[in-house]
């Protein structure tokens, strides 16, 4: 009996052993493989949401652990252009937790429209943070009226998110008669050099740029932008044809074929961020 009592203690001990083990292992391979997904920029807020000219901007930023452990403390930059205008500690979060936390300054921005990207954990220090979720951008249009249009689309399964705020007087000066007479005529609605598409553009390259994308997935991702945008005909919204500029696209939150190859063109030949051609 004693001998069967040690034989089996032996063989709990070995399977207790064997569990802490496959314990520990799934320990570091949750820690390697899911720890970069636990923490997510959620959102942003800006007050005033249309600042006038020379006003001072607060931003804040929503923070959340998604993952199964307490996050570590990290950092946020907030980038403009090429350059860093602020940076904010983010303290640990707990698991399922939020953190709102407004930037330590507030902004004087430029007149006119202002691609902000916000890049969580820049210095790649932290497990807690990886590049499929430590990025988002947004637009504040500063002197100007201006309307809000929320885009949301997927390439090669991740989930994609861009509140964008665009200047509605530009669409004034766009031209009245839009009669088409041949496909020919759909290159003069191809705008890169518009400044709607310019901020479009800087915020698409900076999650692409982010990814790493190469050329195919860098144009490859521009067009799953485009392609998830709702097809409107120009029948149902304008009551006849009506092709409509890049800008109008973006307003409408959607429009048909040619709407949207317009807007792609544009986008992917803008000299300053894709600068692909177009045939």
């Amino acid at each position: 009996m004693l001998v069967c009592a040690i034989g089996l203690g032996i063989v709990l001990l070995t399977i207790g052993c064997i569990m802490e083990d496959i314990d520990s292992l799934i320990g570091i391979l949750d820690q390697k493989n899911r720890g970069g997904f636990d923490l997510d920029i959620v959102s942003i807020s800006v007050t005033p949401e249309n600042p006038g000219s020379g006003e001072l901007v607060e931003i804040s930023v929503r923070v959340a652990n998604r993952g199964r452990r307490r996050s570590k403390e990290t950092s946020l930059n907030l980038v403009i252009g090429s350059s860093e205008v602020s940076r904010l500690d983010i303290p640990p979060i707990e698991v399922d937790g939020e953190s709102s936390l407004p930037l330590p300054n507030q902004l004087a921005l430029p007149a006119g429209i202002n691609t902000l990207k916000f890049i969580l954990d820049p210095a790649g220090a932290s497990n807690d943070v990886n590049k499929y979720n430590n990025v988002l951008a947004t637009t504040i249009v500063v002197g100007e009226p201006s309307n809000t249009s929320s885009f949301s689309w997927n390439y090669e399964g991740i989930n994609w998110d861009l509140d964008f705020r665009m200047p509605t007087d530009d669409i004034q000066g766009l031209k009245k008669d839009r009669s088409i007479y041949d496909y020919g005529q759909y290159v003069e609605y191809t705008t890169p050099g518009d400044r709607t598409v310019r901020a479009l553009a800087d915020a698409l390259s900076f999650y692409s740029g982010q990814m790493e994308y190469q050329s195919y997935d860098e144009v490859s991702f521009v067009l799953a932008f485009v392609q998830d945008l709702p097809y409107t005909s120009d029948i149902e919204t304008r009551g006849d044809n009506y092709p409509r500029y890049p800008i109008e696209t973006l307003l409408d939150g959607g429009g048909d074929c040619e709407d949207s190859s317009a807007l792609f063109a544009s986008v992917i030949s803008n000299p300053d961020f894709f600068n692909y051609g177009t045939a």
